[in-house]
């Protein structure tokens, strides 16, 4: 969906396609050439020690050395396994959600979709489709693929079903269903404006003509107006949509003519609720008319959306007899009752009640059956993992969904699922956590298939900045249109850059969107400008000051609209990215830096000491940067880039390394001058797009191995250290590793080579570099890093700043319902609020760079510990602590150190992830005398040192990462994920169940989970 230009017009000089599948595609989807070019570059610093190749002159050292790499070779690949995994499931997510509806489709296509629904049992091919235990059925039997409890069974082998490919079935009939005729109630195939306005009308007139912009009855696009609003859930007083009256539109050759904004009084309001009640009124009467009209005709008058619903629940479920399983799905689920009745809505965060537990977070199988009696359409059970995919025997807990059932999500921060059952004493709430948001996106759209109406698909598409919205109706030929499987995207060269195609939903909205801006630019200025200023614009979902991007997946972005349209607006705005230049307040450009990476020497432990033990320190090691963090880990965990764009980092031998420039920069795309990239349309493309996945992994892999970590936003200075301050046996030691003679060197060149860090706490780090010319360049090049990321942190700080105070001043909000929105909700403020891009960019989604997201936070590992700080850094596979600071043992005060010290590293594939209100059972309640403690209760604000302020309560700055399984003593004792059993203890069960992070911002926090859930997500081989 990505474009590298914003102008359409410009002619393709070339076009060819290149396979969906490869990372290349996945990049170019998502960021222009020159920017994943420059993103991708790095520079190489300095020589290979001679002690990293061995030799006779280093004696029995040789040996160590050869056994050091082969054995860090091993682990490589063991690391490397699990980044790969991350970075494939990445590339191959497009494709995952139609692959299984391919599947289906690509004998005939023509017949699957010929305006019925898509019914596997139809099907003369899918007939013959024969599953264990199972023959084939009538077309009254049960569906091809549904579990009967026969086919449920376990044998001593273990399951007789693939569970993955069974949902798939299930979940795309439920899509093929939702695209049926009758959902689609609207007639009108055109895009129809609207501009936000305070007004009771809820219908629109049909446009005439589908190319011209109304005018004459369009109000205001000053500041007053507002932008359209879903339907919301809440009775809250809030703007509603004004439409477009094409009888009283302007000609085409007039200019837009706009009204003059009129504040509206206690009057006008009263006469507009008097012709509401009156139009309601008339509305009632029509009903009742028809309603006789069908009486006497022998029937019966129903609703259009109880109709749909019927035809959608029966034919999901014909095919599945009572009591057969239709889903069965891993969660996390915490059960609970509540005396309250919450009949228009499910339960969520929002809500208000006193909650009974009566069974906290615990790992279920659950399963979703199709009901046995006529009170229920579906039933949940819930199944101990520990036992086996059995599920004859009885459940241990079972909730039936009757017509009073609500259902829909419990956060739309870390998508857990609230399942509401009325009782005869109140409810009873299920809250279930898929793990992969994906999961969540399907178990829900397939329970809503059948149990919910089936609304009209319309995508309501505001444009932030110019203050209108467009009204696009979904047609059945388009979405029989996304559903078929792309193995490649079309790429056109540009004059400069490519023009990549995006889906097909994207490519409809994108179409009908622009038609109107372009001719509503001849005559509007704030068109124009908008088109200008906005040349690489992306659908994306906003909630208050939350993005979430779509992904170009047609088939995901369709799913995510149908469950999201009424909680979140839908957005197209200009892309955010990671900045590639910032500008300070003087107008002076400052262009990011690329990062640099080298050996280097440490003349100082990570404690700052030049003594360690009362001996002279030093130690070789390999030092890199990624963005404002400077990591360093052992000599042979670090890997040099390969001296080519065609060879594997880790089958480069010694001999290639002996070439290597002692400075180049490394760039795997090679952009030209002209945004293009060479190789892009060359038979060696799969040759360099798995360079550049290697690449990857390597930098990846390095963070993961990292010792350390320096965070240069703490630096105060980074000068040349006068040499002859150091002890001779440094020196004699920097001689003998790098230089391989064993005695002193002479010469300024290579015994001036050191350099210091001062940090602000006053620890200082010194490094010692190949040579002078090497040192000059590392301290030149880390200053210029250290300038430019102060800066893009304070431009940060200060946009977050500024958003804030411009949504407070528009919603009339205080610092304390800002900081606690979710407890303060109402339906209305997504209309008037501004989101924060910088913060919720598309790194995430995007993966742009080799770190996800990065900071500060504070951790606990059990309910009953103090909170300590860590540097947390989150990359693909893995989120790893590095601790700030130790303790004194003698006195128990913090020692100050120059780095942090890896703590902890945390495949985030085994974990769960809830946040907010539901992090209160991992607190501590203080009562009522140490509430100042948790400054969040007495409303009294956290300042921090760079000015942000904040007064949330506890819980809505906090996010809980849940473990599903303790170490396993047999079996994968060597596994990463598997912690040594001496470490377990020491940590106190740190593996056992949940670890609580607590950011310093409900904003950081929302973020910190949106980058989890997405990165976890990648492992579910879907997005």
């Amino acid at each position: 969906m990505s474009s590298e230009s914003g102008d359409s017009t410009k002619a393709s000089l070339t076009s060819f396609t290149i396979p969906r599948s490869s990372f290349t595609a996945f990049r170019l989807s998502y960021a222009p050439a020159h920017e994943a070019g420059e993103l991708s570059k790095v520079i190489y610093l300095g020589a290979i020690p001679k002690a990293w190749y061995g030799g006779k002159q280093y004696g029995l050292v040789a040996n160590t050395v050869k056994r050091a790499k082969k054995k860090i070779r091993s682990k490589w690949k063991g690391s490397y396994k699990i980044i790969d995994h991350s970075i494939k499931s990445s590339v191959t997510q497009n494709s995952y959600w139609t692959n299984q509806q391919h599947e289906w489709t690509e004998e005939n296509p023509d017949d699957a979709f010929s305006g019925d629904f898509l019914d596997p049992c139809l099907n003369e091919e899918l007939q013959e489709i024969e599953f264990p235990d199972e023959h084939p059925q009538d077309d009254d039997s049960e569906i091809p693929g549904g579990l009967s409890p026969v086919a449920s069974a376990v044998s001593e082998e273990g399951p007789t079903v693939d569970f993955d490919d069974h949902n798939e079935l299930l979940f795309n009939q439920a899509f093929n269903n939702s695209g049926s005729e009758g959902s689609f109630v609207s007639e009108y195939d055109g895009p129809r404006l609207f501009l936000p306005r305070h007004s009771f009308v809820d219908e629109e007139r049909d446009a005439e003509d589908n190319d011209h912009l109304e005018g004459s009855t369009v109000h205001a696009s000053g500041e007053n107006l507002k932008p359209i609003l879903v339907d919301s859930k809440t009775q809250h007083l809030q703007p509603h949509r004004v439409t477009f009256d094409p009888s009283a539109r302007s000609s085409r050759g007039s200019s837009m003519a706009f009204a003059t904004p009129v504040p509206e009084n206690e009057a006008r309001r009263q006469e507009l609720e008097n012709e509401y009640i009156k139009a309601k009124k008339k509305h009632l009467q029509k009903l009742k008319k028809v309603g006789g009209l069908a009486k006497k005709g022998g029937s019966k008058a129903r609703s259009k959306g109880a109709r749909v619903k019927s035809k959608v629940a029966r034919r999901i479920m014909s095919k599945f007899k009572p009591g057969q399983i239709l889903r069965v799905d891993r969660m996390l689920v915490q059960l609970s009752k509540c005396e309250d009745n919450f009949s228009e809505m499910h339960y969520n965060e929002e809500s208000f009640g006193k909650l009974r537990i009566t069974d906290r977070w615990r790992e279920y199988n659950v399963v979703l059956r199709k009901a046995d009696d006529s009170s229920a359409l579906l039933v949940l059970q819930f199944y101990d993992p520990k036992k086996g995919d059995n599920f004859d025997e009885k459940p241990l807990h079972k909730m039936k969904l009757l017509p009073g059932a609500k259902i829909g999500f419990y956060s739309n921060n870390d998508k857990t699922i609230s399942v509401t059952v009325p009782k005869e004493w109140g409810v009873r709430i299920a809250i279930m956590n898929t793990k992969y948001e994906s999961v969540a996106y399907r178990w829900l759209f397939v329970v809503n298939g059948i149990l919910e109406d089936e609304q009209p698909c319309i995508f309501n598409v505001t444009l932030p900045g110019l203050r209108q919205g467009i009204r696009i109706p979904m047609t059945p030929t388009v979405l029989r249109d996304l559903k078929q499987t792309q193995h490649s995207i079309e790429v056109s060269s540009l004059d400069f850059g490519y023009h990549i195609s995006p889906g097909v939903l994207p490519m409809y909205l994108r179409d009908k969107i622009y038609r109107k801006l372009n001719h509503a630019a001849r005559f509007d200025e704030s068109v124009k400008n908008w088109l200008a200023e906005n040349p690489d614009p992306w659908f994306c979902f906003k909630f208050y000051d939350r993005l979430e991007w779509a992904p170009p997946n047609s088939m995901i972005f369709y799913v995510m609209h149908k469950l999201m349209h009424q909680t979140y607006e839908l957005q197209l705005r200009q892309v955010s990215r990671p900045l590639i230049s910032v500008n300070d307040k003087k107008g002076v450009t400052w262009i990011r830096p690329y990062p640099v990476e080298g050996y280097l020497g440490r003349a100082t432990n990570t404690a700052g000491k030049d003594l360690a033990n009362m001996t002279p320190y030093y130690k070789l090691g390999y030092f890199f940067t990624v963005d404002h963090m400077f990591f360093f880990t052992k000599l042979f965990e670090g890997r040099p880039p390969s001296p080519n764009n065609e060879s594997d980092c880790l089958q480069v031998d010694d001999e290639d390394f002996r070439q290597l420039p002692s400075f180049f920069v490394k760039d795997p795309f090679e952009v030209d001058k002209h945004g293009h990239i060479p190789w892009l349309n060359q038979p060696n493309f799969e040759a360099r797009d798995k360079h550049i996945v290697d690449e990857l992994e390597r930098r990846i892999g390095q963070i993961a191995k990292a010792g350390g970590v320096v965070d240069l936003l703490q630096v105060k200075s980074i000068d040349p250290y006068p040499y002859d301050q150091l002890y001779n046996k440094q020196l004699y030691f920097h001689a003998f590793f790098w230089h391989g003679v064993a005695e002193d060197l002479e010469g300024e060149e290579f015994l001036d080579c050191v350099f210091q860090i001062e940090l602000t706490n006053g620890t200082k780090f010194r490094l010692m570099a190949h040579n002078q010319t090497i040192r000059d360049e590392w301290v030149a090049r880390l200053r210029d890093i250290v300038s430019f990321y102060r800066m893009l942190e304070a431009c940060r700080i200060a946009k977050a700043t500024e958003i804030r105070k411009a949504n407070m001043k528009r919603l009339q909000y205080s610092e304390y319902v800002d900081s606690n929105f979710v407890n303060e909700y109402h339906g209305f403020e997504n209309a008037y609020s501004v989101a924060n891009e910088q913060i919720f960019n598309l790194n995430g989604l995007a993966m742009s760079q080799c770190i996800l997201m990065s900071g500060y936070l504070f951790m606990k590992h059990k309910k009953h510990a103090n909170f300590g700080s860590l540097y947390v850094v989150l990359i693909p596979g893995y989120l790893i602590l590095f601790s700030l600071a130790r303790r004194s043992k003698a006195t128990g005060m913090l020692k100050r150190r120059p780095c942090y010290e890896h703590y902890f590293t945390i495949p985030v594939s085994e974990c769960f992830v809830y946040s907010g209100n539901q992090t209160v059972f991992d607190l501590i309640e203080y009562d009522s005398g140490n509430q100042e403690k948790i400054s969040g209760h007495n409303q009294l604000p956290r300042i921090y040192p760079d000015g942000w302020k904040s007064c949330e309560e506890e819980s809505q700055l906090c996010f809980t990462l849940w473990f599903g399984q303790k170490r396993k003593l047999r079996h994968q004792l060597e596994v990463a994920s598997n912690p040594g059993l001496i470490k377990m203890i020491r940590l106190l069960g740190l593996t056992g169940k949940n670890m609580v992070f607590m950011a310093r911002s409900r904003q950081l926090r929302e973020a910190w989970v949106n980058r989890l859930l997405l990165e976890i997500n990648r492992f579910s081989g879907a997005l």
